[in-house]
């Protein structure tokens, strides 16, 4: 037998499985060309150390002879039995009795031997002579037991495989079994040749190759001596030279040209199934064939356990696509339509797309993109919107009302304004040339009235929005709901809080009706912050558990815009001062928000990021956010968020005391907020409150009671808990400033009132420079609790000297609840916060103790005297 070649790695996996399998008649190695079958034998045979005889037989086509494969087998068995004694003079070799006979003699006399021998068919593949079939399948039927067959083939053998696997008697090693793994890729390609690649190279070989491992051996011939490793490895296919003559030779000019036209069609698909390999290359059933390849192990990957569809290795793939462009080039275009026009039929909306995009059949990928635009909205799938849209010519999408809308709608959340002007502008172009304006002129008004809204700051787009309500039709409801969620916004921006309530419910109702996950969680987050203003985490909460229940449900995902609920999720952490889940969730969030491109997200996410940085004296890091806030809210050119990020950077100078600066900002900025509508969103109201700081830092009494007095009032009117008890802090602390102490703590106190029931301790700790004297003299019980979270979040019992990182409050507060029993959902239904939030505090508890479960946490927790 061949040894194994010196810059082989070993394979402990596989060594114990051919080992593992000598209890039973046969072990079928069965995987495509160059897949290390004949290399994991040898590799296991000498891990053996004389424990076993291996007889070895190297098969070739001329061995269908039976004579021919029956003298060798005997030779095989002499080299490792010498007691044999066979007679093969007469062997004549074409009759079954003939070969039974034989093979019976020979098994009696390796049974009577005593010695374990193990019989090595390899290449079995090239046998088609039945009676040699047949031969073998006696073989096994009436082995000894210390005789062990193994067979490597390419293709599985006619033998009753369904009955010895159901008997146990067989072992399997398949082509998944022989990938080299990415750890095994990287010994091969830096121990075994030397290469010295980096993780990110050997994991895009290990990728590109799938594990198939001559593809990694030709790709490490590939680069020898090359110094562009980078750009070699992410060109690397299999129309690469060395990959391509390797998979031409050994597998595609060995097949029947009926089967290399079937691959060559069947090719320009990324996975496949009978009905579809059928209209791609006209054949009556294609089930036969894919049966065929599978039986063949032509690098046919099943991605169901049922047998339907099925995709080609990734290189075997290239290669089909890289001999059909160059052999019938004038074919693909067609093979893509009818692709696409398939998977159409089959409701497969994605793939329908796709491939009419890549046979550039333009108008039928642009009705597609249009009918299927919903459906990939409610699913919040915007990006890929955007990606097919850009792919279709200018030309086309300018002709379509419906795709300019599309393309409108679909840069909505990136904030590119100017950008959807200019499509609406062409769908109203469009719908100029058309008889019937269909659905799109309420969809247009729809996007115009959001416009304005954004641009003007305001609810100047409420009528508009109305129009656009009454123009759409009744059972448009995904446009309905969107179009209901701009009429919630009109009515915060209006301080009408029950008409935001009702569009909101009304929002949520109609987004449930669509499945439209997009604007459902949109507006559940949207509500969450609502009620957090309103002075309400609890019902906050509530709206964010919804979030996730839906989520679960529909078993999606929808990365992005779960970044709304973690922005929420963060600042309802933030207001009970839980700064380090609150950097969690913001974190999150805004990573969310940058990959989906979601302006909302990201502008909320650096405003409170920052917002959390400065609470710990991070300026440097809040200064960071800053920037990148300053930078967002110029690129979507909207003044009044520019405005807002002028004021986060106000705040940022009044912490850090550059009073020239605040002064400058004072300056340029007070007039316009002083005559400005008073909207309490929690954007415009930073104006707001940055200003009444402002004046109280610069000592201009007047001016911030004046102005606290208007807000406070408004405040009051709209039953805006929140912001009226961080109103009512500044105002004491005005008090306070003017010698009226006893005043002060009166006012105080009513903001107390308004924060304790839920705990908005960040309301006083954000003040407390200037506060903690007025709190030290009043006489209430949340006071004391804020002057406790001063005193570093409790340290006689978050602090342990064996603690590097000392527990949070609500960290001990979950802690605590551990000996009860309480499941997450119970503990998360105590502490008003989703259940996630439950299993991460659990998981920063376990770090922080130094364990990894409850158990351990509780008997961990009690060493350390944290628990009774």
């Amino acid at each position: 037998m061949p040894e194994a070649s010196p810059d082989h790695i070993r394979r402990p996996r596989l060594i114990n499985q051919l080992h593992a399998g000598l209890a039973g008649k046969l072990t079928l190695i069965a995987a495509p060309a160059g897949s290390g079958k004949t290399t994991v034998i040898a590799d296991w045979f000498a891990s053996e150390t004389g424990n076993v005889a291996l007889a070895w037989l190297a098969l070739d086509a001329e061995d269908n002879d039976p004579a021919r494969f029956l003298r060798y087998l005997i030779a095989a068995f002499e080299q490792v039995c010498p007691t044999l004694n066979l007679r093969l003079d007469g062997l004549s070799g074409t009759a079954l009795p003939e070969i039974k006979s034989l093979l019976t003699e020979l098994l009696n006399q390796i049974g009577q031997s005593g010695q374990r021998v193990v019989l090595a068919l390899d290449d079995y593949h090239v046998i088609e002579n039945p009676d040699l079939h047949r031969g073998m399948i006696f073989l096994l039927d009436y082995l000894p037991l210390n005789l062990h067959m193994i067979l490597t083939t390419r293709s599985d053998p006619p033998f009753p495989l369904a009955r010895l696997r159901a008997r146990r008697q067989m072992t399997e090693i398949r082509a998944a079994d022989l990938r080299f793994s990415l750890d095994e890729t990287d010994q091969f390609l830096n121990q075994g040749m030397g290469l010295k690649l980096v993780h990110d190279d050997i994991a895009a070989i290990e990728q590109h190759t799938e594990g198939w491992i001559a593809g990694v051996q030709l790709a490490a011939l590939s680069l020898r001596g090359r110094t562009d490793v980078k750009a070699f490895i992410q060109a690397f296919t299999g129309s690469n030279r060395y990959i391509a003559e390797y998979l031409v030779e050994e597998v595609f000019n060995q097949l029947t040209e009926a089967l290399q036209s079937f691959l060559l069609k069947t090719a320009v698909v990324e996975r496949f199934c009978a009905p579809l390999c059928t209209r791609l290359t006209g054949i009556d059933d294609s089930a036969p064939i894919l049966d065929t390849l599978w039986q063949m192990n032509l690098f046919l990957i099943p991605l169901d356990d049922d047998g339907t569809w099925y995709r080609y290795h990734h290189l075997f793939a290239d290669l089909l696509r890289f001999r059909l462009k160059k052999e019938y080039p004038e074919a693909i275009s067609g093979l893509y339509q009818l692709a696409s026009a398939w998977c159409d039929e089959q409701g497969l909306s994605s793939e329908a797309i796709h491939y009419a995009l890549a046979g550039e059949h333009w108008d039928q990928a642009a009705r597609l993109i249009e009918r299927y635009s919903d459906y990939f909205w409610v699913r919040g799938e915007l990006k890929r919107l955007l990606r097919w849209s850009d792919q279709l010519p200018p030309e086309v999408v300018e002709a379509s009302a419906g795709l300019c809308v599309l393309k409108a709608w679909t840069m909505l959340p990136a904030g590119a304004l100017r950008q959807m002007e200019t499509y609406l502008s062409h769908a109203e172009h469009a719908l100029s040339q058309a008889d019937d304006a269909g659905q799109w002129r309420g969809r247009i008004l729809s996007l115009r009235a959001f416009m304005r809204r954004i641009l003007d700051g305001g609810d100047s787009g409420y009528q508009l929005t109305l129009q656009a309500k009454a123009a759409l039709a009744p059972d448009d409801v995904v446009w309905q709901a969107f179009t209901t969620m701009n009429l919630t916004s009109s009515a915060m921006m209006r301080g009408d809080l029950p008409a935001l309530q009702d569009y909101n419910d009304q929002t949520i109702a109609l987004a449930r009706q669509a499945n439209d996950l997009h604007t459902l969680v949109t507006s559940c987050a949207f509500r969450a912050q609502v009620e957090l203003e309103r002075g309400s985490m609890q019902s906050a909460a509530s709206f964010l558990t919804r979030i996730e229940t839906t989520l679960e449900q529909h078993h999606a995902q929808l990365s992005p815009l779960r970044g709304f609920a973690d922005i929420a999720a963060g600042r309802i952490a933030y207001e009970r001062n839980e700064l380090d889940a609150a950097r969690h969730y913001f974190d999150v969030g805004l990573e969310r928000g940058q990959e989906g491109e979601v302006a909302d997200i990201i502008i909320d996410g650096l405003i409170w990021s920052a917002r959390l940085r400065q609470t710990s004296g991070q300026f440097d890091r809040a200064q960071q956010y800053l920037d990148q806030l300053a930078e967002q809210a110029a690129a979507v050119g909207v003044p009044w968020l520019v405005q807002t990020a002028a004021a986060c950077q106000a705040w940022q100078h009044l912490l850090t005391e550059r009073l020239h600066l605040v002064e400058s900002w004072v300056a340029r900025h007070a007039e316009r907020i002083e005559r400005e509508l008073i909207v309490f969103h929690w954007w415009f109201q930073i104006e707001q409150v940055v200003l009444v700081r402002a004046y109280l830092a610069l000592e201009d009494f007047e001016a911030a009671y004046a102005r606290l007095t208007r807000l406070i009032a408004v405040a009051e009117q709209q039953r805006q808990s929140t912001i009226l008890a961080r109103l009512y802090v500044l105002l004491a602390v005005l008090h306070f400033k003017q010698g009226r102490p006893r005043r002060a703590q009166a006012i105080v106190s009513n903001a107390l009132e308004l924060a304790a029931p839920e705990g908005y301790v960040r309301v006083f700790l954000d003040e407390l420079a200037a506060l903690q004297p007025i709190l030290k003299v009043v006489s209430h019980p949340f006071a004391a609790r804020i002057l406790q979270v001063e005193r570093d979040l409790n340290p006689a019992k978050g602090r342990h000297p064996d603690l590097l990182d000392p527990l949070s409050e609500r960290e001990l507060e979950v802690l605590r609840r551990l000996p009860e029993g309480l499941s997450n959902q119970e503990m998360a239904d105590q502490f008003f916060v989703s259940v996630n939030t439950v299993k991460w505090y659990l998981k920063e508890i376990y770090s922080k103790l130094g364990v990894g479960n409850r158990t351990q946490a509780i008997e961990r927790a009690r060493e350390l005297h944290l628990i009774a």
